[in-house]
């Protein structure tokens, strides 16, 4: 009878933890970037298959890397928030390879986080509900 509610907690964790391995591996691999400055030159978009269907966003940017040159770059995480065409958000570059840029506020993994806590919730509250039932 716990059995269920153990895979659910084990699932959850598993899922928490591949969330936050992910997060911290981009995180990582960006440090020691640039931070800049960048306008919204457009709005990418399209249907997230695991959200129903509904609409996810990320930005089309460009920037000024250190040396003056004008660098277009995209979010790479699609996300509910939609950028408006002219505004100025954050993004971090490579110094050694300025083509490769990011939001700087991009987490990788949130929607997966989100679940994996569900999971984990649901799985706790299966083993509180049916642990003092066993003899």
């Amino acid at each position: 009878m716990l059995a269920i509610p153990a895979v659910i907690l084990l699932s959850g964790v598993l899922v928490v933890v591949w969330s936050l391995s992910t997060s911290l591996g981009r995180r990582r691999a960006r440090h020691g970037w640039t931070a800049a400055t960048a306008t919204v030159t457009g709005v990418l978009h399209g249907p997230d298959g695991v959200a129903g269907g509904r609409h996810r966003f990320a930005p089309a940017y460009e920037f000024d890397d250190a040396t003056g040159t004008r660098r277009p770059g995209r979010g790479d995480v699609f996300g509910p928030e939609q950028h408006l065409v002219g505004a100025q958000i954050g993004v971090v570059y490579n110094p050694e390879n300025p083509a490769e840029s990011a939001l700087r506020s991009s987490p990788a993994a949130r929607g997966r986080l989100s679940a994996g806590l569900i999971l984990v919730a649901f799985g706790v509250a299966g083993l509180a509900m049916f642990g003092p039932l066993l003899p």
